[in-house]
């Protein structure tokens, strides 16, 4: 059942994203220490070609690349109308902590072939999260997801996590009663927390997590 929801949830996402162009095969990149590389499939869905610019930063709405800690190959290219091509991303730099994850942003950029009787043409960007993953990290990940700690405090509640890793939260709920998400606090850093305002401080809590498939993974707990 976790499988078909990963399942689901990248062909769905694809499919969305690949209608207005360019597409991205997944809907993130891990890049893990034993190989210091990974790399992710473009494909164009249009009857035009598309000239396809990436690059790599360490803030969402930065538009900076970021420099000396990745190199992408190729990081521009001309698309032809329903062709793919695979982009690698290979991590160079020694300063990734060793202890934890590091999170930064991969960025599409794509402008559709010019043509004279169009005019100006404006170009779409997809972007979604970039992980590097140390190797030896102190549990593994579906722990860390199903360990996260959950204490009230005045407004509503508060998320602890301990692990080395990004909690990518897809949904939380307490008592039924959603919380709303957003990019500002859907995501934990490693050994850090985040604060929720709900009227419910106690009782059943359910959240669901981002896994590396780009699907689902749900716990339950309660609040502490």
């Amino acid at each position: 059942m976790q499988k078909l929801k990963s399942l689901l949830f990248i062909l769905l996402t694809f499919s969305f994203v690949a209608q207005a162009g360019v597409g991205l095969s997944q809907t993130r990149i891990i890049i893990e220490e034993a190989t210091n590389s990974a790399s992710i499939t473009a494909r164009n869905e249009d009857n035009k070609a598309y000239l396809v610019a990436s690059f790599i930063t360490q803030q969402l709405d930065s538009k900076t690349p970021s420099e000396g800690l990745f190199v992408i190959t190729p990081s521009i290219f001309k698309l032809a109308p329903n062709q793919r091509n695979i982009i690698k991303i290979k991590a160079i730099s020694h300063k990734f902590p060793k202890d934890r994850e590091s999170m930064y942003y991969f960025h599409s950029r794509n402008v559709p072939e010019s043509d004279q009787a169009d005019g100006m043409k404006i170009g779409l960007e997809s972007v979604i999260k970039i992980f590097y993953r140390p190797a030896n990290l102190s549990m593994n990940q579906d722990d860390a997801f199903k360990n996260i700690k959950i204490i009230k405090n005045t407004n509503g509640v508060r998320l602890i996590n301990n692990s080395p890793y990004y909690i990518n939260l897809a949904g939380l709920s307490v008592n039924n009663k959603a919380i709303k998400l957003n990019k500002q606090n859907n995501v934990i850093a490693p050994l850090a927390e985040m604060n929720y305002t709900t009227q419910f401080k106690v009782g059943a809590v359910k959240w669901a997590v981002i896994n590396d498939l780009g699907g689902y993974n749900e716990y339950h707990g309660t609040v502490e």
